[in-house]
């Protein structure tokens, strides 16, 4: 995945993720949710497990795509923490 793409998924992402918490929806929740899931688990194959793939990326594009996807890993998984809490946190009855 280019960096260029990484940013839109990021942006496309974030405005999903935007939907999501204003509108609290279980039916937008759970697509949402396994599609981070999968996002998560491209990436994170793509780094540990297809190193040598990884090492030829960085290789060809520098060291800069070494930074950004493990930056796009942890916003991915810091929108996936965000996801539960802000879900959690308005199903939660106030007192």
């Amino acid at each position: 995945m280019s960096q260029e793409m990484m940013q839109i998924s990021f942006g496309m992402l974030f405005l999903a993720f935007l939907l999501v918490v204003t509108l609290r929806s279980h039916g937008l929740l759970w697509p949402y949710v396994a599609f981070l899931l999968f996002e998560i688990v491209g990436v994170f194959d793509f780094v540990v497990l297809d190193d040598e793939k990884f090492g030829l990326a960085i290789n060809e594009v520098g060291s800069s795509y070494k930074y950004s996807t493990y930056d796009y890993l942890a916003s991915l998984m810091f929108f996936l923490s965000s996801t539960f809490y802000f879900v959690a946190r308005h199903r939660t009855p106030r007192q």
